[in-house]
């Protein structure tokens, strides 16, 4: 499920979610991945981080590192986000290195980078009908204050000829080749059957075939190919 250019969330924010599911095992997934928002059953909250990233325009762009240290230190060291490194982190950077390679654009595109804000003394008790935030890690999509003055909402340049053929002609997951270390099983077609991103096939300005991309639940214009709900 993952078609999402990098994640409904950064590509890959999605596939952390569904993940961490898989390691905490209660709860369904409309539940988490619908509302990761701050919420009054942490007392504390961290700053918002910075919006994470496939891919920088430079060598030591802090979007050319490995996902979990572009986050926060703070939300590094969150229950959340250690154990999800330590038990998913090779098939979360296994994902990444996919979308590198079918992602033609070096800045965040496709409305599909976010930034996290971590919780701390935290509970999980129901009251009042509020909301409670369950995983403990909030989500913001970034937008033009967070990439100064710059816009995500252009639909991702996707590698038409880099896609798995066995899927529709711009579906972008399942890949069925990528290694996922401790993703096996059920759990393995529960991230396969995942829908990410929406995609359409067009042409470039050579002429080439390509697909242009933005992370679900948005949909790219088929003339303008902004990003839309």
């Amino acid at each position: 499920m993952i078609q999402q250019h990098p994640s409904s969330r950064i590509f890959v924010l999605v596939v952390v979610v569904v993940l961490a599911l898989i390691c905490t095992t209660n709860g369904q997934l409309a539940t988490y991945l619908d509302r990761a928002k701050q919420a009054e059953n942490c007392m504390i909250w961290s700053s918002w981080g910075g919006c994470t990233w496939i891919r920088g325009p430079t060598r030591e762009h802090r979007w050319n590192q490995p996902y979990f240290k572009q986050l926060s230190p703070l939300c590094q060291k969150s229950v959340f986000y250690s154990k999800l490194n330590v038990f998913f982190g090779k098939a979360i950077e296994n994902v990444i290195q996919y979308l590198k390679t079918i992602t033609l654009d070096e800045k965040p595109c496709g409305m599909c980078s976010y930034k996290q804000s971590c919780g701390y003394k935290c509970h999980r008790r129901k009251g009042d009908n509020r909301y409670v935030n369950r995983i403990f890690v909030a989500e913001s999509l970034c937008d033009e204050r967070d990439f100064n003055g710059e816009s995500q909402q252009q639909a991702c340049h996707t590698a038409y000829d880099a896609l798995p053929k066995e899927n529709d002609e711009c579906q972008v997951w399942p890949n069925r080749a990528i290694s996922m270390p401790n993703v096996t099983g059920d759990y393995r077609n529960i991230v396969n059957d995942f829908q990410m991103s929406n995609c359409i096939k067009t042409l470039d300005d050579n002429g080439k075939i390509i697909c242009r991309c933005c992370c679900h639940p948005y949909h790219p214009h088929p003339k303008t190919f902004q990003c839309q709900a």
